[in-house]
């Protein structure tokens, strides 16, 4: 971390408000329509680039100020969290209904994976250092296949000065210089390349003060080759949506999961004591991606028996044969058939181990609304608060007290998980604070 960014994180420590009183200026001087709009178009480049991300993904807004990004892509769909390291924006934050995290992307480190992360007016601040290292950061915190939105300043609109410090005018002023930095295509383009993304999207803006604007959606790479990534987007990810009651979104996650365990394996993060079914002890990422994408295909068939039914569709595939020899795809469909978490035995490889754990949810409000849907399908008969009172049982029979048989069956260290474990067992230990906590999740 800079000297320049320790010493502009100190000013908006002590000039937080006036931050806010210069944000509050700038609405008043272009009216609250004017400013309204522009948040709009803002958003909808957010929208845009986290598209390809499953619909519910969670997203991580780096420098929140006063929340309202990741107010608007909850509002959304996404799962997002906001984060700041100044007390006063926190505070802010917690004010506008959301509850955010504390954290700083030079020095911090999170368990925790996310799908997409923004960072909105934040790399101004960062030497071109820091911005190598922030970059570095996030693709570590980022699930394979995961997104970053941020922007820079570009210095094409100051006369290719490199940084400065000074305090705005107008508006914007604050009392006190802060650091900026400016960066050409050139610059930024090189510190992805550096820092193991690819870039989705790179757009120029000018804006009515003059500043120009370099806007990128970057992505980390899953290391699935393309031409299987393309397979499996056009011709298999359709049919989970031609599932009545179906859709695609669980299997993304699961791809998603599927992959970061996969990396975590390969760089050493995650320990693997059997490398059953990979004897080279590199996990194959085009046959964990497949894998994945398979594992459910069967549902459409017949729901009891899916296991076995996506195990065998993925062996008559008359395209998987010109990627995978024999033996891969063998240990393909057995991975598939061992996936479910109540089958009585373990997987037999450590791919079956793979998508085992990645089959797990940890979104407490879709494992509440899959297991109410499941319940309410199977009893037609029940009244609304004994359905809820199964519910509560069959969560708990499944994952309650970290005893339920597919909480047991964790492979592989998964913080997300583990937490979602849990909150499962708080909320379901008692049947009217569980009632409770649904009617009101669902009001």
């Amino acid at each position: 971390m800079s000297k320049e960014n320790t010493k502009t994180l100190k000013i908006y420590e002590k000039l937080f408000q006036s931050y806010f009183d210069g944000t509050d200026r700038r609405v008043k001087s272009i009216g609250k329509e004017a400013a309204a709009k522009k948040f709009e178009k803002e958003l909808e480049f957010w929208l845009n680039g986290f598209s390809a991300l499953p619909e519910s993904a969670t997203i991580l807004e780096i420098g929140s100020a006063n929340g309202a990004a990741a107010k608007a892509l909850a509002e959304h769909g996404y799962v997002a969290t906001a984060s700041d390291t100044v007390k006063g924006f926190l505070d802010e934050i917690k004010k506008n209904g959301l509850n955010p995290i504390k954290f700083n992307v030079l020095t911090d480190k999170l368990d925790k994976k996310y799908h997409g992360c923004l960072a909105w007016h934040v790399f101004v601040h960062f030497t071109k250092d820091d911005a190598k290292t922030a970059l570095s950061n996030i693709h570590s915190l980022l699930y394979p296949g995961g997104r970053m939105i941020f922007d820079v300043q570009n210095s094409s609109a100051k006369h290719n000065k490199d940084a400065e410090w000074i305090d705005y005018g107008g508006d914007y002023h604050m009392g006190a210089e802060r650091f900026f930095q400016y960066y050409s295509k050139d610059d930024i383009e090189r510190i992805i390349k550096d820092t193991g993304f690819n870039i989705i999207k790179l757009i120029e803006r000018k804006s009515n003060s003059g500043i120009n604007w370099l806007r990128l959606v970057i992505e980390k790479p899953t290391n699935v080759e393309p031409e299987i990534e393309k397979y499996i987007e056009d011709e298999i990810m359709p049919l989970y949506k031609k599932m009545a009651g179906h859709s695609d979104e669980h299997i993304r996650q699961v791809i998603s999961r599927s992959l970061n365990f996969a990396e975590q394996i390969n760089d050493g993060s995650i320990k693997a004591n059997d490398f059953t079914g990979c004897p080279e002890r590199k996990i194959n990422y085009n046959m964990v991606y497949v894998i994945a994408a398979f594992h459910d295909l069967g549902r459409s068939v017949d729901d009891a028996t899916h296991e076995k039914v996506s195990a065998k569709m993925l062996l008559e595939d008359p395209e998987l044969p010109k990627f995978f020899d024999s033996k891969q795809l063998k240990i393909m469909a057995e991975a598939i058939e061992d996936h479910r978490a109540s089958n009585k035995h373990d997987p037999r490889s450590i791919y079956g181990k793979i998508v085992s754990s990645a089959d797990r949810n940890t979104n407490i409000g879709v494992m509440l609304k899959r297991c109410y849907e499941a319940i309410r399908d199977k009893y037609s008969s029940k009244t609304e608060n004994e359905v809820i009172e199964i519910t509560r049982q069959v969560l708990r029979e499944k994952y309650g007290g970290k005893s339920g048989y597919a909480a047991k069956k964790i492979y592989f260290k998964d913080p997300d998980f583990e937490a979602a474990l849990d909150k499962i067992e708080l909320i379901t230990r008692d049947p009217a604070d569980f009632r409770k906590l649904y009617n009101n999740s669902t009001t």
